[in-house]
């Protein structure tokens, strides 16, 4: 019987369908296909997206399974690890969740989790393997999956599936030894573990490029040596860390699960930080034909959960039962102990009903007289268009408050009207004589209230260009002094003056622009 493994990377969804241990077939969707798939509604739920893309492409390739493996990188968990004292069984749960509070960035109530447990019987403490999902990121895969009309038989930490490559190849897991899961030319997260006796002490994800899906298949690819060199910093950092949490916990030798292509590198650097590097030959589980991927080992490993179960059992799906199950008890229990306690007492069943029906009798029998008045008033209204008399009060009050919004719509047009016949007047009062205006230009700013501008353009003819100008000096002054003009325009400035020709008349004349403004 064959089964199928799904990996959910950052970059790419590998699906891989084996018989044994031996891949059949197998077959990568990229992130950005499904953000990029095609929907006429832009705020299409992402689930909907990756079920068409998956329905598509298992249909496609023949995948008809109807139960599969799940395996998710690190960024969609928590995972910590820590020590507690011995506790008894019956308050390991809650002593767990309640030390695990101070390493995760949210709610212990957001989360699905599980934990496992391994005993120092030295020290007396127990190390604990923390992991936890966000409620709402394990419901989208169960929804995911509930369309495809796929069982989940299990879901777990890329990493930890890699373990199964581990036993595989024959490597004994006592001691302590790391494993680091690695592809410099494929966009994948790389994996560092540690393991004391084939438990987790530590564990580490190495991103190479920015968390967007886009950025591996629509961007540039990031150069395999470039990589390299970060892998190698990133390593350094994740052993100096380990050193620090860990001192008497040392490291005998790290797996490299990789590609040749960079294993003299590889082994040169782990040399000089005094380690042994050993590679996994991953041609043994992928096939001599098959190119090196680790996101394709890692939905591999994920189809042999039903064969090979590692040290490392963390089961999130069984959590989430397990948290239901809690509920629905506790509600059933709650509810049959409300009802087993629940004894009938005649006496107080009419004594409970006495004070409710006396008050409202009572009350009746106060607003009786109350009501009847309030319908021979209503009945003696003024009829007036347009307001019903049976209005209650409320109703009155918003018809009041319709029309007095009216009024202050009226009120506020009369208010910022602007009046000009005095205003204009004072300009033919003060004009001296062979001035004369051609146009009058006003102008209202309707957005800032007090803001108008006035522009007299006009003309000049005195014979001598002198008095001319004199002239139009006098009206600028004059129309300053006035106390009514200036009252209203503050700024008051003669604007051009031009001689020009009278063509008709034969004549030289002056034109001129006077502008007012009121601020």
């Amino acid at each position: 019987m064959s089964e199928i493994g799904i990996y959910f990377g950052s970059k790419l969804i590998t699906i891989v369908e084996t018989k044994g241990r031996r891949v059949m077939k197998h077959v990568q969707i990229p992130q950005s296909q499904i953000i990029g798939v095609g929907f006429e509604e832009e705020k299409v739920p992402e689930e909907l997206k990756l079920v068409s893309v998956l329905k598509e492409t298992l249909q496609k390739n023949e995948f008809d399974q109807k139960e599969a493996a799940i395996c998710v990188s690190g960024k969609d968990l928590i995972i910590r690890t820590f020590d507690m004292p011995f506790i008894p069984g019956n308050e390991l749960i809650s002593a767990v969740n309640f030390e695990a509070k101070k390493y995760i960035p949210f709610k212990i109530e957001d989360l699905i989790s599980d934990f496992q447990t391994q005993a120092d019987k030295v020290g007396k403490r127990n190390f604990i393997l923390f992991v936890g999902i966000k409620k709402e990121t394990l419901d989208k895969y169960l929804s995911v999956f509930n369309e495809l009309n796929i069982k989940i038989s299990g879901m777990e930490y890329s990493a930890f599936s890699l373990l199964r490559l581990v036993h595989m190849a024959g490597i004994k897991e006592k001691g302590i030894i790391s494993i680091l899961g690695v592809d410099l030319k494929e966009d994948d997260e790389a994996n560092f573990l540690v393991l004391r006796n084939g438990f987790p002490l530590f564990s580490r994800d190495i991103i190479f490029s920015g968390d967007s899906p886009l950025t591996s298949f629509e961007g540039i690819q990031i150069d395999p040596a470039l990589k390299l060199e970060k892998l190698k910093a990133e390593l350094r950092i994740s052993l100096d860390f380990y050193n620090r949490k860990f001192p008497s916990q040392k490291i005998d030798s790290i797996f490299f699960i990789s590609s040749n292509e960079f294993k003299a590198e590889l082994e040169l650097y782990v040399k000089e930080r005094g380690l042994v590097s050993k590679f996994i030959d991953s041609e043994k589980f992928l096939g001599k034909t098959s190119t090196y991927s680790l996101s394709l080992l890692k939905a591999y490993s994920s189809s042999l959960s039903p064969a090979i179960r590692p040290k490392t059992r963390i089961d999130l799906l069984q959590a989430k039962s397990k948290v239901q199950l809690a509920q629905t008890t506790a509600i059933r229990h709650g509810f049959a102990f409300s009802l087993s306690a629940l004894k009938i007492n005649p006496k107080a069943v009419f004594f409970a009903l006495a004070i409710w029906a006396l008050p409202n009798l009572y009350g009746y029998y106060k607003k009786t007289p109350l009501n009847n008045e309030l319908r021979m008033v209503t009945g003696q209204r003024i009829q007036i268009p347009g307001i019903g008399a049976t209005l209650n009060y409320e109703a009155l009050k918003q018809v009041t408050l319709k029309y007095n919004t009216k009024a202050a719509v009226i009120n506020k047009l009369l208010n910022n009207q602007v009046y000009l016949t005095e205003i204009i007047d004072a300009i033919p009062r003060n004009m001296p004589k062979g001035l004369w205006l051609g146009s009058l230009d006003f102008k209202n700013d309707r957005a800032e209230k007090d803001r108008h501008e006035l522009v007299l353009a006009g003309y000049a003819y005195l014979e001598q260009r002198d008095k001319e100008l004199e002239s139009i000096n006098d009206l600028a002054s004059a129309l300053k002094s006035d106390p009514v003009f200036s009252k209203y325009f503050k700024y008051i400035v003669i604007q051009s003056i031009e001689r020009t020709s009278d063509r008709d008349k034969n004549k030289e004349l002056s034109t001129f622009t006077i502008y007012c403004r009121t601020y």
